[in-house]
Formats: C-alpha cells, structure tokens, sequence
C-alpha cells in the first residue's frame, strides 16, 4: 500500500490540536482550548464535505486547510504569534492564499456547472478578491470581540489591524489574478481535478 505523506501529515497536525487543546485546559487558557477544538472540527471540513456531498477534496488542499489552522491555533498555544517576528503577518498571508483560492474554485465551478450564475473571468477574479477582504475583515472583529470579551490584547494596535488587513488583501489579489490567468490557461482545471469532475456529478444528480 501507498504511504500518503499529505494524508498521515494531515492527521498528524489534527492530532496536535487536540493536545494543544488538552493542554490549554491543564493552564486554564479556556480561549485557547476554545481555538484548538474549534480548529480541530474546522480542519475536518473536507472530510465532512467528501462524506456528506460525495465531493472528492485533494489531498493537498486537505493538507494546506490543516496547515493553516495548525499554524494558527500552534502560534496561540506556544505563544508564537508573540515571540516569533512577522508570524501573524505569514499567518495572514498563507490563510487568506487559502481562502482567496476556495472563494475562486466555488466561482469557478458554481459557472461551470450551475445555471443560476454566469460570470466572466474578472467578476470571477473580483468576488474572490472582495470575499477575502471581507474574510480578513470580519477575522478582525472577531478578534476586537475576543478582547473585550475575554480581556486579552489580540489586536494590538491600530497599526497592527490595518496591516493585517493589507496583508490579506495582498495575499487575495496575487491569488485571485494569477488564479485568473491559470483559468485563462485552462491550468486551473487541472489543479482541481477531482473536485471538478466530482461537482459536475453532484450538480448532474440535483
């Protein structure tokens, strides 16, 4: 049999979040257990979503949604986001790559195989872009929330906030353009194969 090193790694990761969130309850950091059960259930969406939809999710798309969560809930836990420069920079970048590649993938094929939506390459590239900006926007009060609810300084400043803002926004606009050209290419397609194929079933069957 095949050793599936995205697939053991994967588990791995998840594993992790529920030591960290065993961890979190042994110092009492309930807003950390919190995020690491959250995070935890979060990472088993495309499994969810395979079983429930019958939508086939690459692995390496269930490895990056892992990864990120990982990240996110690690640099809570083990303090990293406050003793690692520019981690909650990267943590930004790589998160809202992620989210601006779903929100383009969903376009993408809700008009290919749905008949209710019809939209060209850059209306496309554009929902993309405003769907994370509207992401990272609602992260942030999310995180203003967390402060006055739990007393805690997730955002710093207002400096701190804006470029994190910035930085999602980048990361959706070099997603969203260079998704758009792969479209344009007909590379796009190829990278999401499976779900592809998949959604044009689930689509055919409603």
């Amino acid at each position: 049999m095949k050793i599936q090193i995205p697939l053991i790694a994967s588990y791995l990761m998840k594993c992790a979040m529920i030591a960290m969130g065993v961890y979190s309850i042994q110092v009492h950091d309930w807003l950390w257990t919190f995020a690491s059960f959250s995070g935890f259930i979060l990472s088993m969406a495309p499994n969810i979503i395979e079983k429930r939809f019958d939508i086939r999710i690459p692995l390496l798309l269930d490895l990056a949604i892992t990864l990120v969560i990982f990240f996110h809930v690690g640099g809570g836990v083990l303090k990293m986001y406050w003793t690692i420069p520019f981690y909650d920079k990267i943590g930004h970048f790589f998160a809202s790559a992620l989210i601006a590649f779903i929100a383009l993938t969903a376009v993408y094929l809700l008009d290919e195989y749905w008949s209710g939506l019809h939209m060209d390459l850059r209306g496309m590239i554009f929902v993309a872009i405003v769907f994370t900006m509207a992401v990272g926007v609602a992260w942030e009060i999310g995180e203003f929330g967390i402060d006055q609810f739990f007393g805690t300084h997730e955002q710093r400043d207002l400096y701190d906030t804006m470029t994190d803002l910035i930085v999602d926004t980048i990361a959706g606009v070099v997603v969203a353009v260079s998704g758009g050209y792969s479209i344009k290419s007909g590379r796009f397609r190829k990278r999401i194969e499976g779900i592809d194929e998949s959604a044009g079933e689930v689509v055919g069957r409603g």
